[in-house]
């Protein structure tokens, strides 16, 4: 994620080459999406205590060619500044008053 800040134009001149040159990226909000067949609870614990804006979803393609992907987790932020945490389809939400430090 620093770096991706720290190179905003190397990070652009990427997603133009791979994307196309009417890309303009959004650095508004930027977020660390990792996507992987299966995490370790040190995994999970390792972003739920980092405080950066990182995702895990999981997939798993079938016998047939299905494919499936499953949010695992997603910590955001809130305008009100509220946390969010969501876990697969279950969603915690939590005032900044208990998630402060997080």
């Amino acid at each position: 994620m620093h770096w991706i800040k720290d190179h905003k134009g190397d990070f652009q001149i990427a997603a133009n080459r791979a994307l196309g040159k009417d890309i303009d990226v959004d650095w508004s909000d930027i977020r660390v999406i990792c996507l992987a067949p299966e995490y370790k609870k040190y995994d999970l614990h390792a972003v739920q205590v980092m405080g950066a804006n990182i995702e895990l979803w999981q997939y798993k393609i079938y016998e047939n060619g299905l494919l499936n992907i499953e949010e695992v987790f997603k910590k955001t932020f809130t305008s009100h500044c509220d946390t969010i945490l969501l876990f697969g389809k279950t969603t915690l939400t939590f005032p900044t008053s208990v998630t402060n430090g997080l």
